[in-house]
């Protein structure tokens, strides 16, 4: 059985090839990618350790690290048949993540008060969205649309927003700062064949983060302007704590990256590495930051991490620097705290207590290339943020769903044989800190051999996989007990699902493809959403289900779960839609439709009635064929209201009258 590569690893791959020298969203490459191989085993502790009492042993330690990041020359892996999809998390059940009893629908969250960034946000009375260098502040009226009110202006290009109170926090990568290919790293195959020094992170690249006091919103001030070296990972808000976790690579000179694959050429590739180094400055290694009042005046620069605050793998990860930088949004006006680390960050998982990152690699150097995934995790439930344990685990994780913390035990979901595509395997793994061992637990191996995780969620002591090759199985897992995790339930259903929400105490919703087969070829198709009965957990249920479009239909939503609009306390679901259909029978299940619409489809969602269809909205301008690629768009609900968001545009309808009440705003 050959399952079609799906359009979005091509066109994220066709991406990477033509735009490695950008900014890559880290989340693209935790599964083209990997840090370097050092030692370890199956199940081990890369447990970490404050160890640099000056500045010398810093930089021994970070050179050391660069210079030994090398793999054998003959370690050109296949391809890898998945990508990860979007970032992203809490002690609570996360049944009613991103939605308010308040009168309005907020970010979706993986976790009930995590909050993420995104490039929507709203209080129930004002939406602030992030376009361009720009923030747009537009006012609702009920039944009357958006009316701008306001303008924030960035040095450089808005990526995503957090509000707090009358506090705007807005990330942008500065002017200038969205980096240069690393100059030892041109000419190097792509990312996605290779694994060890992470070469294809760019240098120079840099994340900007304004304080915005909105006190005022038809007159917003910029209060604080702060620009950090490296790339932003991810970040969350937790209550009054902002969590920003960057990736800074260097500018070094060249280096050599393989050796022969016996000790001797690599000791000798090490000592040449290591000597390319010996000129290079500590500073030139570190990650620098900038802070600025709201007039652009310098007020202070400096390193984000000071030398003590610095903790290291006891086995090297790489040379990549880690940044976790804190701020008390009640306190705007005061100053960061910070931890670093040397180490690869491809993934970041947080419940209000903890903060994980995970960097994908492999095991082994001169014996075997088997695929691990490093858990570090740090400690959010002080005011100030601490190390607390590492550990490892077997295979590739999927994207942040593949995490989930309940009373300190943290699941984490993955599938192994991923480079040899026909050992596919699917694991789960319970880890528990015991000192600094994240260690695991329990676990469940081998489920479902043959395919691979397409969706997974972990809700209270529950657990969902959802695993694929020509029919979608929906596994339900009993983690009451973490040490004796069990599958209790299977159901197989056509299809495949990409991400799994929670609907209520009992019911799935998920959305993902429709598939048909031909000969021994599975085709996706149009989109599909369903509603499964957890109630019986031993025999979980499809309730309902709705398909969209035909062949090459597609939703940003089975990528970036922020894109998934759900507001639990009406039932209604937002869903940005790209529609292909067919204009007559298709001659074949590879044929694609026709473009058909470009918008939000508004469904009202009960286990009852399935999926109603409220209306849609146009978001494409002019009714003109759109361009590609395809702006991101939010729905989000206000009292009886749905305004469908875009960078160009805001239109807005009442829910029940979605065909003849619609308003719009064009953005400037």
């Amino acid at each position: 059985m050959r399952v079609e590569l799906r359009s979005s690893l091509r066109t994220a791959r066709s991406a990477m090839g033509q735009f490695m020298w950008c900014v890559i969203p880290v989340l693209l490459f935790v599964l083209l990618s990997a840090c370097s191989g050092g030692g370890g085993s199956e199940v081990g502790n890369p447990g970490m350790s404050s160890s640099f009492s000056s500045d010398s042993d810093l930089e021994k330690y970070l050179k050391d690290g660069l210079a030994s990041s090398v793999l054998p020359a003959s370690d050109v892996d296949g391809a890898l048949q998945a990508v990860a999809a979007a970032e992203a998390p809490g002690n609570s059940s996360g049944l009613d993540g991103g939605s308010s009893e308040s009168g309005y629908s907020e970010t979706n969250l993986q976790e009930t008060g995590v909050d993420e960034a995104d490039k929507v946000k709203t209080d129930g009375e004002h939406i602030y969205i992030a376009r361009g260098e720009t923030v747009a502040i537009a006012r609702t009226e009920a039944g009357a649309g958006a009316t701008l009110v306001s303008q924030v202006k960035a040095p450089g290009t808005v990526s995503s927003l957090y509000l707090y109170d009358d506090l705007l926090v807005v990330l942008y990568v500065p002017v200038g700062g969205g980096g240069y290919p690393w100059p030892g790293g041109i000419g190097l195959p792509e990312p996605t064949l290779r694994v060890g020094m992470p070469y294809w992170l760019p240098v120079e690249v840099k994340t900007g983060l304004l304080m915005v006091n909105i006190a005022d919103r038809a007159a917003p001030q910029v209060t604080a302007d702060w620009i950090f070296d490296g790339n932003l990972v991810s970040s969350r808000r937790i209550g009054n704590r902002l969590h920003l976790v960057q990736q800074f690579w260097p500018d070094l000179p060249p280096l050599q990256q393989n050796f022969d694959g016996n000790r001797e050429s690599y000791d000798a590739v090490v000592a040449s590495n290591r000597n390319e180094l010996e000129g290079v400055p500590l500073e030139n290694l570190l990650p620098m930051f900038e802070h600025r009042d709201g007039n652009g005046q310098l007020l202070g620069s400096g390193r984000v991490v000071a030398t003590e605050d610095f903790l290291a793998p006891e086995a090297a990860e790489g040379g990549s620097i880690i940044s976790l930088v804190s701020f008390d949004l009640d306190q705007p006006g005061q100053s960061f705290a910070s931890l670093g680390a040397v180490l690869d960050a491809h993934l970041v998982y947080a419940s209000q207590e903890s903060l994980y990152l995970a960097s994908q690699g492999y095991t082994g150097l001169f014996d075997g290339r088997d695929e691990t995934v490093k858990v570090h995790k740090f400690d959010l439930s002080q005011p100030v943020v601490s190390y607390e344990a590492s550990g490892t685990v077997p295979g590739w994780v999927l994207n942040q769903f593949s995490f989930g913390e309940a009373e300190g035990v943290l699941r984490v979901a993955t599938t192994t044989g991923f480079n040899w595509g026909s050992s596919w395997s699917n694991n789960v793994y319970c880890l528990q800190a015991d000192g600094t061992d994240l260690a695991v637990i329990g676990k469940l191996e081998g489920l479902a051999p043959g395919e691979k995780i397409y969706a997974s969620r972990f809700i209270g002591e529950r657990g969902f996989l959802v695993t694929f090759k020509r029919i979608d199985p929906l596994l339900t897992l009993d983690l009451s007990d973490p040490s004796d995790p069990k599958v209790i339930g299977e159901l197989k259903v056509p299809g495949y699902s990409d991400y799994i929400h929670p609907l209520d105490e009992n019911h799935l919703l998920t959305i993902g493809k429709d598939t048909a087969l031909s000969g021994d070829v599975v085709y996706y198709q149009g989109l599909q959403l369903s509603i499964f009965d957890v109630s019986n957990f031993a025999q979980p249920t499809l309730l309902h289900s709705a398909k969209i479009g035909d062949r090459g239909t597609e939703s940003e939503a089975l990528q970036d779960h922020k894109a998934f609009g759900f507001w639990t306390e009406r039932n209604l679901l937002a869903l940005p839609v790209t529609l292909l259909e067919y204009t007559a029978p298709p001659e074949a299940p590879w044929s694609y439709g026709e473009f058909s619409f470009r918008g939000l489809y508004v469904y009202r969602v009960t286990p009852d009635n399935g999926f109603e269809l409220q209306g849609r909205i146009d978001t494409t301008l002019g009714g003109s064929v759109p361009t590609f690629p395809v702006p991101w768009a939010r729905g989000v609900f206000i009292g009886d209201d749905i305004h469908a968001i875009t960078p160009e545009v805001v239109r807005s309808a009442v829910v029940e009258q979605i065909s003849t009440t619609t308003n719009e705003l064009i953005l400037p």
